[in-house]
């Protein structure tokens, strides 16, 4: 059996009372361990969540009513399958532990070691167990699945995923440093998932202070500094100008307003301040509705998919305008002009107005 105590778990250090509270998003889920009843979240619950967190401030860059609505829309129908997610019934099931492996699933005839109530919440909200184990979930048919962590999104280490090698993440730590006078900075990953790429960089670099964004709380979230749970196209305006290093590794690829996201990279930059952005756009959220809106604001584009690789490209114009104009230092691999996709870096090398950003 898996030796829970062995790990500690930083997410779960009170009553469970105050882990519903820290994961908002699923007190149902841990009242449905606790009693082995899981009971979904109602959907005037869920909106209630993407009222409070994504909707209660002033964005960094205004959308119209359409756009609110759609980006509404997207948030509410992504958060709805996070929180009540099938393995979550399973998990207030019979779950057990075998040499190393988490076993569940809607068969009655399992190995191993059966867990406590107690045990699951050391396991589901300890990132370190619940990442690392490997979990196997059985079916009546006798077929398995298996995977490594249940979780499948956002646990990205920082190595090998965003950067190289560790060097190259000092080396630009220290030309941040160098461009703008700090040794503490601000360090924020749009669509930073589990946060392990942000908890990578402080046990590199304690000098930092580390925001992640994302749209849903998962299990076994990781330990940056602060977790903001929102969508990227529609950050909050306080974020303007406040954050050294911005970065983005794969999740701009599930936006869908990305053009949007892009500018507020570039506005939520300070002063000598870098952004490292890996953009796609080929899994952006599909829906008639989505179809019927790009279609308006880009008619000659054949699908919506099409539609963003231009809205992408006319942010990338404006991108390099301020470039000519010496405002910010901005580069992108050869490839991406071809296709409007790829990674690009932008280094705010003076402060411009940002009208030169609107349509």
């Amino acid at each position: 059996m898996i030796e829970i105590q062995e790990a500690k778990n930083e997410n779960f250090d009170g009553t469970v009372e105050e882990l519903k509270e820290r994961m908002f998003m699923y007190p149902h889920f841990i009242d449905g361990l606790l009693s082995g009843d899981f009971q979904e979240m109602p959907r005037e619950e869920i909106e209630k969540i993407v009222d409070r967190e994504f909707f209660s401030f002033e964005p960094l860059t205004p959308l119209d009513t359409e756009q609110e609505k759609l980006l509404r829309g997207v948030i509410l129908k992504r958060l709805t399958f996070a929180v009540n997610h099938q393995d979550l019934r399973l998990f207030c099931g019979d779950v057990f532990t075998d040499d190393g492996r988490l076993i569940y699933g809607d068969v009655k005839d399992k190995n191993g070691v059966k867990l406590s109530a107690q045990e699951k919440l050391d396991i589901f909200f300890n990132p370190e167990l619940c990442n690392e184990m490997r979990c196997i979930q059985l079916y009546d048919n006798g077929s398995t699945y298996e995977r490594h962590g249940w979780a499948g999104y956002g646990n990205r280490d920082l190595v090998g995923h965003y950067f190289g090698r560790e060097g190259d993440f000092k080396e630009i730590l220290r030309d941040i440093r160098n461009a703008t006078g700090k040794e503490f900075l601000k360090v924020l990953d749009l669509g930073c998932g589990m946060g392990k790429a942000l908890q990578d960089m402080k046990d590199i670099d304690p000098h930092l202070e580390t925001h992640g964004v994302t749209m849903e709380q998962e299990l076994g979230m990781f330990n940056p500094d602060v977790f903001h749970y929102m969508a990227s196209e529609r950050l909050p305006a306080d974020f303007r100008g406040q954050f050294d290093l911005i970065t983005s590794n794969v999740s701009f690829r599930y936006y869908f307003l990305q053009h949007i996201a892009l500018r507020n990279a570039v506005l939520a930059l300070s002063k000598g301040g870098l952004a490292r952005l890996a953009v796609s756009c080929e899994r952006i959220p599909n829906g008639e509705e989505y179809y019927h809106y790009f279609k308006k604001i880009v008619p000659e584009a054949e699908n919506q998919y099409e539609a963003m690789k231009i809205l992408l490209g006319r942010e990338v114009h404006k991108l390099k305008r301020l470039k000519d104009e010496g405002k910010i230092d901005f580069s992108i691999r050869p490839w991406f002009e071809e296709d409007n996709q790829g990674f690009m870096t932008i280094e705010k090398k003076e402060d411009f107005d940002e009208t030169e950003l609107n349509d």
